[in-house]
């Protein structure tokens, strides 16, 4: 098998000992690095500088300064559309590096890191589109015949904070709406995942995205902290779990800050009765198993009927235990680690919860004996609604086998949840699917499908967050909306 082990010889220099603060690449004012770790052999692959308060500072500061001065802000839309095109472009050229980096930094089997790529670069095509097509003003008429014109302009200064899972495809989700708008944007990936946001600034560098509007910083929770401190921040777009949103929204209440919150779930699934394993087993898989389990939308609570029950849970076990276990660098793989060794320990305790609670473990269930952070797929029976793995975000790769005595009650089971992010039907009947889905209280839903379409509005309901990322109402997320009355009788020219 081919070696793939990375060091810091491997990665261009500029990202083991500079951060990029407002478009350019400089030393870090502190000493704090970062050790980025291999999930799938626990051996570091990178070292790479941590920024601090003084950086996040700068970086607030200069970005605001960028959006006052009109170096992006005050260009058309077109022409913003224009460079996300180039960097759409540039992500297409450098595919194999960007895929090289998650499959080191985050685990991810290499045929699901270059379908997450791929889906990277369709989203900045798609806002570079909507470049072409917005509207930002519009004159419409009063009911009194006063002429007013609606203006949409770009909220300011952002801070965008990613998390690990996702460490380009999230960041694309919040990064391409809002330089679209106009915003400046200071981006904070994840410690665990850093290599490909840092490959990401040098594109954009590239691209043509001015000095000032762009700060990409590496680092955890406190810099994240000291970054939605900063003044001159208008809005905060997060992506994690929901008790961190909700501290989140807490400080952006004191600030009035705007934000969007895309937080947890516990998606469920409902499989009717006229569909066969061998029907939808590959849309369950890659609902479930996709990113071994560590997917905001994964479908981690499988309903079916009584009367099928043991067909399911014995088709369930078969599909877990046929997944290629092992290195993301080999082909052949289709399931790996899971991200560190924290994340192994938070989901090995949920496992113990599950089966504290009376959930039977049918396959899986612990710890794989191998380097690395790995945990089978794991599979929980006679799960009720009341047991904290068919209501708690585990995160991880345990699934909960759930009965269903009618649809109604499939139904009912779906919306007990304090989550509402996304949700699935499998069935032969698409209308019944597309009407139970209009009854699932969710942001998604999928009919003999998974998870969402990234260029239409994606978010939660309930506990999952809130507003939209995707489509246009993503580039909304990031706009306001200014009128200007003309007086009684006059007329735009």
């Amino acid at each position: 098998m081919k070696e793939h082990l990375m060091t810091d010889s491997t990665i261009p220099h500029h990202h083991t000992s500079q951060i990029f603060v407002g478009g350019t690449w400089r030393a870090p004012t502190g000493d704090r690095r970062i050790e980025v770790e291999n999930p799938a052999t626990g051996e570091i692959v990178a070292d790479i500088p941590e920024a601090g308060p003084e950086d996040a500072a700068t970086s607030v500061a200069l970005a605001a300064e960028a959006f006052d001065k009109g170096v992006w802000s005050g260009l058309d839309v077109t022409e913003r559309g224009k460079v996300l095109t180039r960097v759409a472009d540039l992500l297409d050229e450098h595919r194999d590096q960007f895929i090289e980096y998650v499959v080191r930094d985050l685990g991810s089997a290499r045929a699901f890191a270059a379908f997450v790529h791929d889906i990277s670069i369709d989203i900045w095509r798609d806002y570079a589109r909507r470049g072409d097509e917005v509207a930002l003003e519009t004159v419409e008429t009063g009911p009194d015949g006063r002429t007013v014109l609606l203006r949409k302009e770009p909220v300011g200064t952002v801070l965008a904070v990613v998390p690990w899972n996702g460490p380009i495809v999230l960041a694309s989700l919040k990064l391409a709406p809002a330089l679209l708008a106009g915003c400046s944007v200071v981006m904070k990936p994840a410690p665990e995942t850093p290599l490909a946001p840092l490959l990401l600034a040098d594109i954009l560098a590239e691209a043509g995205v001015p000095e000032g509007v762009v700060s990409i910083l590496p680092g955890g929770r406190e810099l994240g902290e000291a970054l939605q401190a900063q003044p001159g921040l208008d809005m905060v777009s997060f992506t994690g779990g929901t008790e961190a949103g909700k501290a989140v929204m807490g400080v952006a209440a004191k600030n009035l800050q705007r934000m969007t919150l895309e937080l947890g779930g516990k998606s469920a699934a409902i499989v009717l009765d006229d569909v066969e394993p061998v029907d939808v087993m590959p849309a369950l898989a890659a609902g479930m198993l996709g990113g071994s389990g560590q997917v905001c939308t994964a479908l981690t609570r499988v309903l079916v009927s009584k009367e099928r029950h043991d067909v399911w849970r014995d088709a369930l076990k078969d599909l877990f235990e046929s997944q290629v276990i092992g290195d993301p660098d080999d082909e052949a793989t289709t399931y790996g680690p899971l991200a560190s060794q924290a994340q192994m320990t938070r989901v090995l305790a949920r496992i113990q919860d599950a089966e504290d609670d009376g959930g039977v473990i049918v396959t899986g269930g612990e710890a794989l004996d191998r380097p690395g952070y790995f945990i089978a797929p794991t599979l929980v029976d006679g799960v009720t609604t009341n047991m904290r793995v068919a209501q708690e975000e585990v995160f991880g790769p345990v699934f909960a086998l759930m009965v269903y005595e009618d649809v109604e009650d499939a139904i009912r089971i779906a919306n007990d949840s304090q989550f509402g992010l996304s949700g699935a039907v499998m069935t032969h009947d698409i209308a019944a699917g597309v009407e139970i889905g209009r009854r699932i209280r969710t942001g998604t839903f999928s009919v003999n499908g998974f998870g969402a379409h990234m260029s239409f509005p994606f978010g939660g309901y309930k506990q999952s967050g809130m507003g939209r990322e995707g489509g246009a109402a993503g580039l909304d997320s990031f706009l306001e909306i200014k009128q200007i009355a003309l007086p009684a009788g006059a007329q735009l020219a």
